[in-house]
């Protein structure tokens, strides 16, 4: 409510009564006078002066109504949550699979479209990965200003759209403009809907649940597209201030993240945000470069899992496809693995009475994805380089697959900890970087099978998954410190 003032008071707002001197200091007319007067309110020491303004404006900032609003996404059920966990999970397994299910198909198709140009075939794979680098950097990011659920909602019928055209009218054009936009369409926001539900010691099981994925993925992309609601908080609140100044009339309602300063309403700096976080958050670019070196050599496999298969051990198209079985048992049990270690690292925490869960508490199993890697390369090489039995090369893409499933958990999983509320940007950051090494390198796998061979091809890729070990130990040291530097907290959190 507004102070009541004397009439001369309400003339000259400018004078101040000071009582340590018992007098009035007359502020009104020289810039002189203002410095005398600033000296004098200085020496009495006058505070508890609070400005109209300021009193406004907490009248009618939008909050949560208390630490146990229901509206807020943390008090949400845990059946809800699981629910939108296990619909988003559902939708990464689908997109995944969209880019991968054609590996396989990939010399039927050139053959029925009359083509034999390997660089086509492997753009026909590839392509869509320039699109999911192009939709995560633009459209991830819009999600910290529009909200989760109309990015998801809009996506997801475009996506399901250029699916359909290209089932409707198969040409190589229609595949890769379609695929294109598939990828555009793909964005992973999954990861910002844990950060937004999620207290932190829930967040690492969730994060695993999310990259299992249901089998019924067509289906659940229906429901999804109905079904999920939004969580990110900004935008549950400035909803709520909106409804607020409708029902009063009164403007000067905003939300509380809008008077903090931490979520900026203009549309530039949304989109900026990723690009900012490659020049200033260095643990987010190292850990971007795991994730886009396991990447990489996942993409690169897939592409050449067919021809090394059919060339080596002389299996048909539908042979080839056991290939991918390695693949298949490596990730579950690198899910079941994550599980262990986490209950592992909850009773560790336990024991020693600290119950904060730190994103560097994720960064471990970087280094046994390094290991996972690099041996899992060396096994499939040599097992092909010496035609040994085709069950030791798929034995070895086993391995591989458990340490890129780690690398991908263990990057995710350290993003959402460390940067909550722009976790969106943190993991667009992390895409866009993994999928221009996901198109670029697996382009190289013919000339490299060509000039070095499957033996010492794989060995090089080995040595560079080995890397993961020396620096993961640098980031579990000294992760924190690079984290507390970052301008990309939640101050909130």
């Amino acid at each position: 409510m507004a102070n009541e003032h004397s009439p001369d008071t309400h003339e000259r707002p400018w004078t101040t009564s000071v009582s340590n001197h018992e007098a009035t200091t007359d502020l009104d007319a020289s810039s002189h006078d203002c410095e005398k007067a600033a000296k004098v309110l200085e020496a009495a020491n006058v505070t508890g002066f609070t400005s109209e303004e300021e009193e406004e404006a907490e009248e009618y900032t939008v909050d949560w109504d208390g630490p146990t609003d229901p509206a807020n996404p943390r008090n949400w059920s845990p059946r809800k949550k699981w629910a939108i966990v296990i619909k988003n999970s559902a939708l990464t397994l689908c997109q995944a699979m969209s880019i991968t299910m054609v590996a396989p198909v990939i010399p039927e198709a050139m053959a029925d479209f009359g083509s034999d140009n390997a660089v086509i075939a492997q753009l026909l794979v590839s392509i869509q990965v320039v699109g999911v680098a192009a939709g995560s950097l633009v459209l991830s990011p819009l999600s910290e200003r529009y909200g989760r659920s109309p990015l998801m909602h809009a996506t997801n019928l475009a996506f399901m759209i250029a699916a359909i055209v290209c089932a409707l009218r198969p040409s190589i054009p229609v595949l890769i403009v379609g695929r294109l936009v598939m990828g555009i369409c793909t964005i992973s926001l999954g990861g910002a809907y844990i950060a937004d539900m999620m207290d932190p010691e829930d967040r690492g099981m969730a994060l695993n649940v999310w990259n299992v994925g249901p089998v019924l993925a067509a289906f659940w992309l229906l429901i999804c597209l109905v079904l999920l609601p939004e969580t990110y908080a900004p935008r549950l609140l400035e909803i709520k201030a909106k409804r607020l100044r409708k029902t009063t009339g009164v403007e000067s309602y905003q939300s509380s993240y809008n008077k903090s300063g931490q979520l900026r309403t203009s549309l530039l700096p949304s989109l900026a945000r990723p690009w900012k976080m490659l020049i200033r958050c260095p643990a987010a670019v190292i850990l971007s470069l795991f994730g886009a070196i396991a990447y990489s050599y996942m993409y690169f496999m897939f592409s050449t899992f067919t021809s090394v298969f059919q060339s080596t051990y002389k299996f048909n198209s539908g042979e080839a496809g056991l290939a991918y079985l390695g693949f298949g048992i490596g990730s579950l049990t690198s899910q079941v693995a994550i599980h262990i270690f986490g209950k592992w690292q909850e009773t560790q925490r336990t024991k020693t009475g600290s119950t904060a869960v730190q994103p560097e508490h994720h960064l471990p199993l970087l280094q046994y994805a390094g290991v996972l890697m690099a041996g899992g390369h060396l096994c499939y090489g040599w097992s092909l380089e010496y035609h040994q039995h085709w069950t030791l090369p798929i034995a070895g893409t086993s391995l591989s697959a458990c340490g890129i499933v780690l690398v991908f958990q263990a990057v995710q999983a350290y993003l959402v900890e460390a940067y909550t509320l722009y976790a969106a940007s943190a993991i667009a950051l992390s895409i866009g970087v993994r999928c221009v090494c996901g198109l670029t390198i697996p382009l190289a796998a013919p000339r490299l099978y060509q000039e070095l061979g499957y033996g010492w091809g794989n060995t090089l890729l080995a040595a560079f998954a080995a890397l993961m070990l020396p620096v993961a130990l640098l980031l579990v040291k000294h992760g924190a410190k690079l984290r507390e530097r970052s301008q990309f907290r939640d101050s909130r959190e």
